[in-house]
């Protein structure tokens, strides 16, 4: 595995970041700063599910390089999956990397998953490995059962995932074998009104699909509130079941 020292500018131009956006704008500007600092050449594609706040404008400053933004507004389907589901159909690199934009997903992470992607595997998982601080009890129960059953599920299928973090929002994907793997089941997995994209791939892949961890510590939002809600989880469970 390599890190950021000694790199290249053309390190990072074969793989384009994926930042999902809803009312950050308290949040993306120190971002979007650093990742265009830690990663010259990555192509960043801010994939904005209408947001009411600021959030667009601010992107729409960056233009040295420019910051590409999805503006969803006036989309059929709104959702973080949907959001992720659009962007993905404009990426044109070998890889492409999805991560949240609220603080809780250390940009330093994403050299160690494209570092995996370039190295052969199909998918990485940054995977929690402790949050900080430490979830109430309720949030760490239902994350826990969340987890287990999404594994049941996946295991039914024919996918044993049972030492990753399947309900991770961190992960990077090769494209070519995103677009095999959807095509294949013609989309029809994918809850686009839902929040956990990657469960929803996991569900279309091999048992023979390589599958790398990167570890990291869950950071506290630096903003606002968590935006997990009864509606989230009851459609994750619908895609549990779906």
């Amino acid at each position: 595995m390599f890190g950021l020292k000694g790199m290249h500018m053309s390190s990072f131009s074969d793989v384009t970041l994926i930042l999902p956006t809803l009312n950050e704008e308290k949040s993306i500007s120190v971002l979007l700063n650093d990742l265009i600092s830690l990663y010259p050449g990555i192509i960043i594609i801010v994939a904005d599910d209408d947001s009411t706040d600021g959030t667009q404008e601010i992107v729409q400053r960056f233009t040295n390089p420019p910051i590409h933004l999805l503006n969803r507004q006036g989309a059929e389907e709104k959702g973080l999956t949907a959001s992720i589901l659009d962007a993905v159909q404009r990426v044109r690199t070998t890889y492409f990397i999805v991560m949240d934009a609220d603080g809780q997903h250390p940009p330093r992470i994403v050299s160690s998953i494209f570092s995996k992607l370039a190295s052969g595997y199909d998918i990485v998982i940054a995977s929690r490995e402790t949050v900080e601080p430490e979830w109430p009890l309720l949030r760490r129960g239902i994350s826990h059962l969340g987890s287990i059953l999404g594994k049941v599920s996946l295991a039914v299928r024919g996918v044993s995932v049972w030492q990753h973090d399947i309900l991770s929002g961190f992960f990077g994907v090769r494209t070519e074998f995103w677009q095999e793997m959807v095509e294949k089941a013609s989309g029809s997995h994918f809850r686009r009104a839902g929040y956990k994209c990657l469960f929803d791939f996991l569900k279309l892949i091999g048992r023979d699909t390589n599958i790398a961890a990167v570890p990291y510590i869950f950071a506290t939002r630096k903003a606002d509130s968590s935006k997990i809600c009864w509606r989230i989880c009851a459609e994750y469970i619908r895609a549990i079941l779906s």
